[in-house]
């Protein structure tokens, strides 16, 4: 496939990211969803974001924790449970 290819399915994915941090997202997950294994999915989304997808994800997640935090009244385990950690020892 062509990198042009490569980068809509990427950026479809980070958007896709965004509005499901409620979800405890996988990369298997995501790698299923868009058609992918998961070793393809790694490659071709670091190709693309310079960042393995794992590393993406939680990236989003603590920003937008930080926002939260910084923005609301919410109490960091209502925050963790938001962004789809089970228990907030795991945020």
């Amino acid at each position: 496939m062509s990198f042009l290819i490569h980068e809509r399915v990427v950026k479809d994915a980070c958007q896709f990211i965004r509005d499901h941090l409620h979800l405890s997202l996988s990369v298997t997950d995501l790698a299923q969803h868009y058609g992918y294994s998961r070793k393809q999915f790694t490659r071709i989304f670091n190709e693309v974001m310079g960042v393995f997808p794992s590393v993406y994800i939680k990236s989003i997640k603590v920003d937008q924790a930080k926002k939260w935090l910084k923005d609301s009244e919410m109490s960091i385990n209502e925050i963790a449970c938001r962004l789809g950690y089970t228990y907030q020892n795991h945020f």
